[in-house]
Formats: C-alpha cells, sequence, structure tokens
C-alpha cells in the first residue's frame, strides 16, 4: 500500500468551504491517494482512464483508498467536498 500523489487537473473552491476537483494518478489495488485541500470527501468516482471503468475504492475523510483490481494504471479522480 503506498499513498500515490494525485496531479490536479482542475479544482475550484466555492464560498463556504466546499469545493470539487478533477485530478489523476498512477495507483494499484490497495493504494492510496490523499486529497490534501479537502478536509472531508464528500463524494468522489474513480474512473480508468483507457476504458472508462468505474474503480472502486473506500474513502474515510479526505483519503481514498483503491480497492478494485488494478495494477499501476492511471485513473481519473472526481472529488467534491469541503
Amino acid at each position: 500500500m503506498t499513498d500515490q500523489t494525485e496531479v490536479r487537473i482542475f479544482e475550484r473552491h466555492l464560498a463556504g468551504g466546499s469545493g470539487y476537483g478533477l485530478y489523476y494518478a498512477d495507483v494499484s489495488t490497495d493504494d492510496t491517494v490523499t486529497l490534501d485541500n479537502f478536509d472531508l470527501i464528500e463524494n468522489a468516482m474513480i474512473i480508468h482512464a483507457k476504458n472508462s471503468a468505474v474503480i472502486t475504492f473506500a474513502k474515510a475523510t479526505n483519503v481514498l483508498t483503491i480497492t478494485g483490481v488494478i495494477t499501476s494504471e492511471r485513473v481519473l479522480i472526481f472529488a467534491q467536498g469541503a
């Protein structure tokens, strides 16, 4: 399990503390991605960059853990939170 660094494609924080963003990262099963610009991720979606398959994950505060079977592949991460 490795905490992979995400690359920000787009991010916006709105008045009141909420925000959303689009990121990419190269991940494998059990890797984590910590989105430091969020205190709490409320909603997220992770898809495979090549074929748009949805990748399963677990979330806790601002950390996403990849649970789907994937080996060193690029994914797109959509996240919304505060």
